[in-house]
């Protein structure tokens, strides 16, 4: 049986566009909010003292979450490439099209049952031996 932890690293690829949606949801009600308040600030400052106005505060928290949106898409990427590679070491190549299937282009089952023209059953049996060839490129260089 295939070890869980080669399981649970090709699934941080998916775990990782979950959240990277996530985070563009968030960005984008970060965006409708700045424009109401730069929308809603209208007039000057009337108060001298030294700091930021609510649009410079608006603004500013936003390009701090865009910095941290594009830092997060360099680890995503950075992974996805790091796994892309391991799976390109297995040596059978239905393997390979099915761990990058399931797990870089996120196909289901079902999906990947019709694109590659076979049978649920065969799917999930090649899944697990692309498992097993996974672990044994995974197993070399990590902990499981």
């Amino acid at each position: 049986m295939a070890e869980p932890g080669a399981k649970r690293y090709l699934d941080r690829v998916h775990n990782m566009k979950l959240q990277f949606h996530i985070k563009l949801e968030l960005l984008e009600q970060l965006r409708e909010m700045t424009c109401r308040v730069t929308a809603s600030y209208g007039g000057e400052r009337i108060d001298k003292t030294p700091g930021k106005s609510p649009m410079e505060d608006a603004i500013l928290r936003l390009e701090e979450e865009e910095r941290a949106v594009q830092t997060y898409i360099n680890r995503m990427m950075d992974l996805r490439n790091e796994v892309s590679r391991q799976i390109e070491e297995v040596e059978n190549a239905s393997h390979r099209n099915l761990l990058e299937l399931r797990y870089l282009c996120d196909y289901s089952f079902d999906r990947i049952a019709v694109a590659l023209d076979t049978s649920m059953g065969n799917v999930y049996k090649q899944h697990h031996d692309a498992l097993r060839a996974f672990e044994k490129i995974y197993g070399r260089g990590h902990a499981v």
